[in-house]
């Protein structure tokens, strides 16, 4: 016999229950059906719900192959969620992605399936012990305050900025290529993957707050900073109240429990221990050594609210990832193809053959490089194919956009993926195969349209520059004649299935499978 306990436990659950069905229900029917963007075609279980993509991203991480096949049904523009247009069309990817001065473009707040407000994506990245959503250029929704926040790093990383700024990638490339020279004929297996974070840690690490980490010099490359990166993905899924509870557990019972997330905790001390440092010897008129973006940016005329210490660890931090994640695993990525291939490989060094022929008395530059044509022509493919796949949404809060004969609300977050633009095999025949020959001669002038590897408009990558620049001088440098890959080396313990970078993540990660990139030096 139920008691009147059971009796008011069962109505509360009965209430809740109803209420929840209630409220989805109308939910569904209002997006199906009342909806400023119901007009727009496309799947009605994405439309629906969020949960759709959700489910596909955590089963199979192919929702950029269903969103094709969208596009391939339902046409050029469809809506992709409840919230949000897919638009695939290279032709208009400079009209959504505008420069600051045409239009003001915010960035997408994501959202739960239910429809509610959420923290963006980066909070669940990067630890929300050391990153406040807001507190970041790449998190900043809002388009003042982004390029507010955006603009003294913008001249530091600009061409110009980098170029007087080469000089340290330069170092760091030598000893990169000195320590891979000393183990040829030594038979020795190298993790390059685990070298390049290291040479792009020590490269970022520097220029950003004006100390030298010394990862290179380790033996084994600092793999806890490698290892980052596949907790990256592991990590994304995970509640921020996870991460909170880091910054409260002692970095050495981390490590020793799991080196892996003890990274995430090495970073945060890092990115403040930096920034305190720099505040402090500005504070005292201590004039240092090296100048770096955090002295310009704590010296420069931005607000004081912008220039609090948690802040700007959190922008540290945001720099140490940008500048080591995507330009690792590209390095990696076109290193392993061209080892691959006999062929390129040989050609590529052939082609550097003149440029490099005073090396190390003299290095090229990276503006020199880039007029070698199969060096660039391997770059450019390497950033072709491992480029980002998730959208990229932006939001226009004051102004209609206009798609053909489609009007798109203002305030509607509206995206396009690079990847249906760089592997869209109408205008790269055979997609999935690095083909550096496809960038020389007279090209279809659909590529450089469809190439788009930083992004555009006024949130494109701000590291564009130092990235090209690190890639050119290293890969350079490496496959010269008479460099460490000129001799016996064979990929060791890799293959394809290795490198496929992840289509669900923000960032250019390998699988969790991934045996890295191996080199055996013979």
């Amino acid at each position: 016999m139920a008691t009147n306990t059971d009796t008011v436990v069962l109505f509360v659950v009965g209430t809740l229950a109803a209420t929840f069905l209630l409220y989805s229900s109308g939910l569904v029917i209002f997006r199906l059906c009342f909806s400023p963007l119901s007009q727009f075609p496309g799947p009605k279980l994405a439309a629906a719900t969020a949960w759709y993509e959700t489910l596909v991203d955590i089963t199979s991480n192919n929702f950029h192959e269903i969103l094709m096949d969208m596009h391939k049904q339902y046409g050029p523009i469809i809506r992709c969620s409840p919230w949000e247009i897919s638009i695939n069309d290279a032709e208009y990817y400079t009209k959504l992605y505008v420069p600051a001065g045409i239009r003001h473009t915010n960035s997408m707040v994501q959202r739960f399936g239910f429809g509610l407000e959420s923290e963006s994506l980066y909070s669940a990245v990067i630890p929300s012990s050391v990153l406040n959503h807001k507190d970041t250029i790449a998190t900043t929704s809002d388009h003042d305050l982004h390029q507010l926040r955006r603009r003294p790093l913008e001249k530091y990383l600009s061409r110009q900025g980098i170029m007087q700024a080469e000089a340290v990638i330069h170092e760091k490339t030598r000893l990169l290529d000195e320590r891979l020279s000393a183990m040829r004929g030594t038979g020795s297996v190298v993790r390059l993957d685990q070298a390049y974070s290291a040479y792009l840690g020590d490269i970022t690490i520097e220029l950003t707050v004006g100390e030298s980490s010394r990862m290179l010099e380790e033996a084994d490359f600092a793999p806890e900073w490698y290892y980052v990166f596949p907790s990256q993905r592991c990590c994304k899924r995970m509640a921020a109240d996870t991460h909170r509870l880091l910054k409260m557990i002692p970095m050495g019972l981390i490590r020793s429990a799991y080196p892996r997330i003890a990274a995430f905790k090495m970073w945060d001390v890092l990115g403040r221990d930096k920034v305190d440092n720099i505040k402090s010897d500005l504070a005292e008129e201590v004039v240092p050594q090296k100048f770096s973006f955090f002295h310009t940016l704590i010296r420069s005329d931005l607000p004081a609210f912008e220039k609090h210490a948690s802040r700007l660890s959190a922008e540290a931090v945001g720099v140490f990832g940008g500048g080591t994640i995507n330009p690792t695993s590209a390095l990696a990525f076109m290193t392993f193809h061209i080892l691959n291939d006999a062929q390129i490989h040989r050609r590529l060094q052939e082609s550097l053959t003149e440029i490099m022929n005073e090396f190390p008395q003299k290095s090229p530059t990276w503006i020199e490089l880039e007029q070698v044509p199969y060096l660039a022509a391997c770059v450019k493919e390497g950033l072709r194919m491992s480029c980002q796949f998730r959208r990229s949404a932006r939001v226009a809060p004051h102004t209609e956009l206009h798609y053909k004969e489609w009007v798109i609300p203002k305030n509607t977050a509206v995206a396009m993926a690079i990847y249906n633009m760089h592997y869209d095999s109408d205008v790269f025949p055979d997609p999935f195969a690095f083909k550096p020959g496809r960038w020389l001669g007279d090209i279809d002038p659909r590529m450089n349209r469809h190439f788009a590897p930083w992004g555009k408009g006024s949130r494109d990558c701000p590291g564009k520059n130092l990235a090209s620049a690190e890639m050119y001088v290293c890969l350079g440098t490496l496959f010269r004649p008479g460099g460490p890959f000129s001799a016996q080396v064979a990929l060791k313990d890799c293959d394809e299935t290795d490198f496929a970078l992840l289509r669900e993540s923000e960032f250019g990660v390998f699988p969790y499978s991934s045996r890295g990139l191996g080199v055996s030096f013979d």
